[in-house]
């Protein structure tokens, strides 16, 4: 085998990606897009020491039903991995995935449930995350291709309902219209970046990531979105970075018409830096299944984002405490708690978990040094009442939701530490998750893994994990 070698290979499994796999001279060949149990003629692409990658050019032959993919960019950009596969195939091997990856982890095989479905398979996405760039002297939004910083131009997407493919002939018309510049990696000169919106509740929040301090012309796409969406907001996001982050420290609100959103039966704002599950079918099963595991007089739910799911705990618990390390975020949070009238019941704490937790969880015991009161007043940005708190001793329920990276140890450790009687982890990564558990585990028995398929056509999977604390 040598590199760029066209090879007719045997495809025995998927990888965690949904790659197709293949064995050529005892080694292990990653090829993207390529069906399990099917022949398939391929390129050799990288060779290294333990493995290799490849393209794929045909499949020769299949055993299994392979659909036909309905975006004309399928293998091109970075997203629907899994569109040749049926539904039922994409279920099962989510579960597998998620199974496989806790016993390479565990070394114990633990029961993972069926996956639950999405409702809808395409136009489910809630949020769109563009890149802008030039084609042929116009400006053209996109994804990144597969592994590379090229971009494919788009101007729909069948992950997102008509919303997005308005905006994004909105925006594109504006921008060549004005002859607004476009930010070049290479040369850190150019104003637009990126293009970033979430649309939920009936509002369409609208970021416009530049390399600079202003656009001229600005006015314009508020006028024109103004022409064709009745609730909308518009900010401008400031990212001077040399980097692949995609918002910047500076947020500018150039229009809102200040309307809230009901979410949930839950009043809300949406600020650009709100985190939200993407798909809002998905995200009620999912949410459903926390309130059902959890219970107990105090529940703190770690990673809260805006607070959409703590203020659902408030109806399972007499305290609940949020931690968010998002200002913004935790601003949304307490105006929930305000438009919804359950002050009384939540705290929403403003900070890095891997150091409110660890804090929180001790006081909550008891073994306070005498400083928390003070350090919680000056990371809440509503007042706090710590006489409402005073020996709670209560039973404590810890609901986790990391970024994909999974938790701190410092975080696992105070959960560890806090006999909570439940521990409810949702993860939207299976390897982060099961590297997690087995920390977890030395004082918490798993009781139920169910995975969520919040990310159709796609290999990735959310996973609700509920731990019970072990006796003895």
């Amino acid at each position: 085998m040598k590199l760029n070698d066209v090879i007719t290979a045997d495809i025995i499994r998927l990888g965690d990606g949904g790659e197709g796999i293949a064995i050529i001279e005892n080694k292990v060949v990653f090829v993207p897009f390529a069906p399990v149990h099917s022949t398939c003629k391929i390129a050799i692409t990288k060779i290294a020491k333990k493995y290799a990658n490849a393209t794929l050019i045909e499949v020769v032959s299949s055993k299994n039903e392979l659909l036909t993919p309905f975006c004309a960019n399928f293998t091109k950009c970075g997203g629907c991995d899994l569109q040749y596969m049926s539904y039922n195939e994409q279920l099962t091997f989510k579960r597998n995935k998620v199974a496989n990856l806790l016993y390479k982890f565990l070394h114990e095989k633990v029961k993972v449930l069926p996956t639950i479905s999405s409702d809808i398979t395409t136009k489910y996405r809630n949020k769109i995350q563009l890149q802008i760039g030039l084609v042929n002297g116009r400006v053209v939004v996109g994804f990144y291709n597969k592994s590379s910083h090229d971009i494919v131009p788009i101007s729909r997407c069948d992950l997102y309902d008509e919303w997005a493919t308005k905006l994004i002939e909105i925006f594109t018309s504006w921008a060549n219209e004005n002859k607004v510049t476009v930010y070049n990696e290479k040369s850190s000169k150019g104003l637009l970046r990126n293009l970033v919106s979430r649309y939920v509740g009936g509002k369409l929040v609208v970021t416009v990531v530049i390399n600079g301090d202003k656009v001229k012309q600005i006015d314009k796409l508020t006028e024109s979105l103004k022409s064709n969406f009745d609730n909308f907001s518009l900010y401008i996001s400031i990212n001077k970075r040399k980097n692949s982050q995609i918002l910047g420290d500076k947020l500018i609100k150039v229009y809102d018409n200040n309307d809230l959103v009901e979410v949930d039966g839950i009043k809300l704002e949406i600020s650009p830096y709100s985190f939200f599950q993407v798909n809002d079918n998905v995200r009620v099963k999912l949410y459903n299944e926390v309130l059902k595991a959890v219970n107990g007089k105090i529940i703190i739910d770690a990673y809260s984002g805006i607070g959409v799911l703590t203020t659902q705990l408030a109806n399972k618990a007499e305290n609940v405490f949020g931690i968010e390390i998002v200002k913004e975020a935790v601003e949304n949070a307490d105006v929930i708690c305000n438009n919804n009238k359950i002050y009384g019941q939540i705290t929403n704490i403003l900070g890095d978990t891997a150091i409110i937790l660890p804090k929180l969880v001790s006081y909550l015991k008891g073994e306070d040094d005498g400083k928390f009161e003070s350090f919680i007043t000056q990371n809440t940005l509503v007042e706090f009442d710590s006489n409402k708190y005073k020996n709670l001793n209560g039973d404590i329920s810890i609901v986790l939701d990391p970024p994909r990276k999974g938790c701190d140890m410092s975080v696992l450790q105070a959960v560890v530490d806090s006999g909570a009687n439940q521990v409810v982890y949702v993860s939207c990564d299976p390897v982060t998750l099961s590297r997690d558990l087995g920390v977890l585990i030395k004082r918490y028995q798993i009781t139920k893994v169910q995975p969520f398929d919040l990310f159709p056509n796609t290999a990735h999977v959310e996973t609700v994990a509920v731990l019970t604390l072990k006796k003895g």
